[in-house]
């Protein structure tokens, strides 16, 4: 059932990258761009000058970030990084901005506000995985990932479960997912898997956290980023609130509140013609004529007992 890694897979991973990432913070002046190797590194000037390959992501927000369009910024990445070096160098260097450098592996793999606040995939890992896995929850990891851009994590148990009607079981699960890289906020959130349709839900109890914090101190040269004794205490209230939100997913009561919902949806009667119902859906959530017709047309299959096998 398991796509991605087995959570044993992913925290090895976790913590071999836990080990291996390094956090700059540093005025755009001593961020430099350097041709190398019909490609181009970073190279962040300190107590000594050192220097990171760039990643993909780090590209795209170093060309955001400057203004430069995109296409116009991997064409020279491609065909002249003497160039992409000249024009990101003139307008670094022309700010005077503090900019959070993230780096794995000898990489630089996210270039961000100076204001950006890190949270972690292994700290978040550590904090909710330990509540999911105690007091024989029987979990079952439906998908398990960390990549580039996202740590992603869907589970159910088969422990917590509710009768929304004959037949029709639901289980409680989590979804949780943060990025380390600046593509969205930690996210921790109930989920409810109903059997009968082997799809789920999000339930509505939600934990947030934007990665936007406290600005950098005024520095004067590239500065390896440390935690402090507050931030610390700040990321013990916060991990300590998500440890509460899985306890939560994966409470009984919890579990028949969200179903109750489901039960009252259920028993609710649509008293319009459908096109009528079919035309108010599709505006309120902006689909396409085509669209709109394909969804009139698999209902008249539906409800005349047309519809083929293998589709839903």
């Amino acid at each position: 059932m398991n796509s991605g890694r087995t959570l044993e897979q992913l925290a090895s991973e976790l913590t071999r990258q836990n080990k291996s990432k390094r956090d700059f913070i540093a005025p755009t002046e001593k961020i430099t761009m350097v041709p190398k190797e019909n490609q181009v590194a970073l190279e962040l000037s300190g107590n000594k000058v050192e220097s990171f390959g760039l990643r993909r992501i780090a590209h795209t927000q170093l060309a955001t970030h400057l203004k430069v369009p995109q296409q116009y910024y991997d064409r020279m990445l491609e065909n002249s990084p003497e160039l992409l070096s000249q024009n990101v160098n003139h307008w670094l260097h022309s700010e005077n901005e503090q900019r959070l450098v993230r780096t794995l592996d000898g990489d630089a793999r996210a270039f961000l506000s100076g204001k950006y606040r890190t949270i972690d995939n292994y700290d978040v890992a550590h904090a909710a995985l330990p509540v999911m896995l105690q007091g024989g929850m029987d979990i079952d990891v439906m998908s398990s990932e960390v990549t580039e851009s996202r740590m992603y994590i869907k589970a159910i148990t088969k422990r917590v479960t509710f009768e929304v009607s004959k037949g029709d079981v639901v289980q409680a699960g989590i979804v949780l997912s943060n990025s380390e890289t600046g593509q969205g906020s930690v996210r921790i959130e109930p989920f409810i898997y109903r059997l009968i349709c082997l799809n789920g839900m999000i339930a509505p109890t939600t934990l947030r956290k934007y990665h936007v914090g406290r600005s950098a101190e005024e520095l004067d040269a590239a500065t390896e980023v440390f935690r402090d004794a507050t931030r610390e205490q700040d990321d013990k209230a916060f991990f300590m609130k998500m440890q509460d939100v899985v306890r939560a997913a994966f409470n009984a009561e919890q579990l028949r509140k969200v179903s109750g919902q489901l039960i009252e949806s259920a028993q609710q009667k649509i008293e319009q013609p459908i096109a009528q119902v079919i035309e108010v859906v599709s505006k309120k959530y902006q689909l396409t004529e085509g669209d709109s017709s394909n969804i009139l047309e698999k209902s008249y299959l539906w409800r005349n007992r047309k519809y083929p096998l293998g589709l839903s």
